[in-house]
Formats: C-alpha cells, structure tokens, sequence
C-alpha cells in the first residue's frame, strides 16, 4: 500500500514543482521492506497493525481513525472486504470445533475421564458390583456373570411335552378303625378309591411301589424291606443313611447312600455328593450335580452334565422315576413364591416342564405327573393344581373318611387300582 504522509504535504506546493517534490518525498518518507510491505521494517508496528507514532493507521486492513480522512487518491477498503472473509474462516473453524472432540466442542469428555495409560482412549472407571439378591431386572444382582438366572421371573404356566397318565396316585395315612400305629395305603386320584391297602407300622418309612411288579417296599430303622421278597441287602451303607431308592424296569436297585451314590449289589456309581432325583426304566439315574446343575449317570456309570441349573433359591421338594422319565419339583419363597417341575425325559434332557405360582406351601410331600398336574399335602387337605390352569382340593380329611391323613403323608405314583399292589 503507498505512503500517504508526503502527498498530503506536497498539496499546497506550486503545480510546476509538484511532481518532482512527491518522488522525493515518497523516497524519503517511506521506508519499504523486502517483502513490499511498508510497514515491515516499522519497528513501532505492533500485531494488529498497531503504530506508535501519530497519524498511524490502526490495523493491517488499512482502516483510519475516525478523525482522518482517506486521500483522494488512494481507494478505500470496505470495512469488511477482508474482515468478512476472515470472519467466514473463523466461523468454519468455530464450527469444525464443535463435536469433534478435540478443541473444546460438545462432544469433549468432561474432566471426571482420563486416559491413564497415554492409548488415546479414555479410562473410564467401572463400578464394583455390589452383589444383592437377583430379581427381574435384566441385571446381574448377585455378581454371578448371569442375567435374571435362576427362574426369577414371572412365570409361564405351559406345560412342556405334556403327556398321559394311567396310572393312580396315593397317599400314606392311617386308619380310624385300625390299632394305633397302623398305616394305609390309600389312591387319591383319579378318583378316592374305597379299598385300601394296610399292615405295616408308623416306623416304616420311604415307601416305594416297585414298578415291574407294584410291590410295596419300605425302610424301616435300619432294613429295606419288600412286603414279599423280604429284606434287600444295601451293601454299603446303612439304612439310617439311605436318602433314596428306586427300581428300574428290570429290578435292579439304585440308593444314595449320603453323597455316595450306588447300583444293584453295591456298584460304586459316584461319590461326588451328587442327589439321586430318579430312576428311569432303562436303568439311567437322574441327578443334580452339587454345582447346581442337572445331569444323568448312563448305564455304564457315565456322567452327563446338562445346561440346565437351579440357583441357591430353589430348595429341593421331591422327585420320582415315571416310566422313561424324571420329575423332580423344587419350590421358592421370593421374590414371588412358587412350585417349579424339572422333567428329565426319555432323551435324556432336561427341561422345565411346568412353573406353578403359588401362596401354598407343602406341609410334607409333593408329586408331579407326566400330564402336568401337580399335587401337594397342605395341612389335612390334598390341593391339586391341574393342566387347564385351575387349582382345586381332591381330597380332605373328614369324619367319614375311613384312612385319615396322618404319619408320614406320602404321596407316589402307583397303578390304578390298590388291589394290583403285591402285599
């Protein structure tokens, strides 16, 4: 930009001398630098084009100070012919500094996240878990690495693989006209059948109908016994011991024995601790693995282990071997209270067969059917809980009912008519 000062003063010289006096005074006054720019060797210039020294302009873009005026000869910039262009360039970078993370925009993470170990992605600190009781959530309450685990949530009442059943159930009690101590046999269901089969005392205990025959067995304090064959050796515990017992389709034995479970003349099946559920007709054992998962021992002794598992709030009611199956029934107290029946089937899987929701609790045994329906002892009542959904009492305690419920008030699965029980 040309130097203004020396024009302006030539302008009251003679015209004759005028233009001679100009180049000299431009050449004096004016001192430009190597790059062209007048100002660059001002040492009295200033960033933002600041000058010291009187009549100075006050910025690079060549605007005057309100008390000057421009020369004729000189154009004037617009205020904003660069300013506007500058402008629109700190806009574009205003804007490119908004979301992207790196110069204070939106999407900058605040203060309270760092990057500790200089990888250019942030630490951010993850809370311990706190374990508490699992619930319906979607969360994993109890720490476990498992999401609602354990059947917590509201449960579906279809039945799975619902099959028929032929058969009778019954229930142990004792007889009003008997003498005291006396126990009887008695079926419930499908209908209350009038004979009953009776002789056998208060310390028998854990009753089972052998299914190849329906003979009736029983524990005493410290024997098996068949009420035909007799007592049946149990080689390697005691009957004080004996938790469970049952007879496959061919007669062999299997019994737990504590944690130990055996098979026929004291073959060792395993010692792990496991709960024998069943007995299928073919021979396999049901159990539950002290791990919380379900499994079955094969014939030959071999362990399989399902997928499926109960979780510590599910408490162990009853099981029983049923044709080519198991059913085994676990009950929960909360968060909402109900019956669940665990189904071990002819291939050898394990799955959830039904989920009861239920206020009642059973004062002693339980029993599930292949059919779905589930029955259990409240107080001196039956209450069965039926395919179709519905809940009803099947038999109570009345004066006129000859076999009372009293003694153990087992329940288990038999044929129909008491009169096929072998006695």
């Amino acid at each position: 930009m040309p130097c203004r000062e020396p024009v302006v003063w030539v302008a009251f010289r003679t015209p004759r001398i005028w233009t001679a006096i100009a180049w000299v005074s431009f050449a004096v006054g004016c001192r430009t630098g190597a790059d062209g720019d007048p100002w660059a060797n001002d040492e009295s210039v200033r960033s933002g084009g600041e000058r010291d020294d009187d009549g100075a302009r006050d910025d690079e873009r060549g605007d005057l100070s309100d008390d000057s005026e421009p020369s004729d000869t000189d154009e004037p910039v617009p205020d904003d012919a660069e300013s506007g262009e500058r402008d629109d360039e700190s806009a574009a970078d205003d804007e490119s500094d908004e979301g992207d993370g790196s110069n204070g925009g939106d999407d900058v993470t605040d203060g309270d996240s760092s990057d500790d170990d200089s990888d250019s992605i942030t630490d951010d600190a993850q809370p311990e878990c706190e374990p508490s009781a699992e619930i319906c959530d979607e969360l994993d309450n109890d720490c476990d690495d498992e999401v609602d685990e354990g059947y917590i949530c509201p449960a579906d009442e279809t039945i799975l693989n619902p099959t028929p059943f032929d058969g009778g159930v019954y229930f142990v009690g004792t007889t009003a006209e008997g003498v005291a101590g006396a126990m009887a046999l008695q079926r419930f269901w499908p209908s209350l059948h009038d004979s009953y089969v009776e002789g056998f005392g208060s310390s028998d205990r854990d009753l089972s109908l052998r299914r190849s025959d329906w003979q009736l067995f029983f524990r005493d304090t410290s024997k098996v016994y068949g009420r035909l064959d007799g007592e049946v050796p149990i080689t390697g515990c005691s009957a004080t011991k004996l938790t469970h017992y049952e007879f496959d389709a061919s007669n062999t034995l299997h019994y737990q024995c504590g944690g130990t479970l055996y098979r026929g003349d004291g073959e060792l099946v395993s010692d792990a601790g496991a709960r024998l559920l069943g007995v299928t007709d073919d021979g396999r054992m049901a159990v539950h693995l002290s791990g919380g998962a379900f499994g079955f021992f094969d014939v030959d002794g071999e362990l399989y282990v399902s997928d499926l598992f109960v979780s510590g709030s599910l408490s162990y009611e009853s099981s029983r071997g049923v044709g080519d199956g198991v059913l085994a029934v676990y009950a929960r107290s909360v968060p909402e209270p109900e019956q669940v029946v665990f189904e071990f089937d002819e291939n050898s899987e394990w799955t959830v067969k039904r989920r009861i929701p239920t206020d009642l609790s059973p004062t002693s045994e339980v029993v599930a059917l292949p059919d779905g329906t589930l029955f259990l002892v409240n107080a001196e009542r039956i209450v069965g809980f039926m395919p179709d959904g519905t809940e009803r009492v099947v038999w109570e305690e009345t004066d006129d009912k000859v076999v009372r419920m009293h003694g153990e008030r087992d329940l288990f699965v038999g044929p129909l008519g008491p009169d096929s029980i072998l006695q």
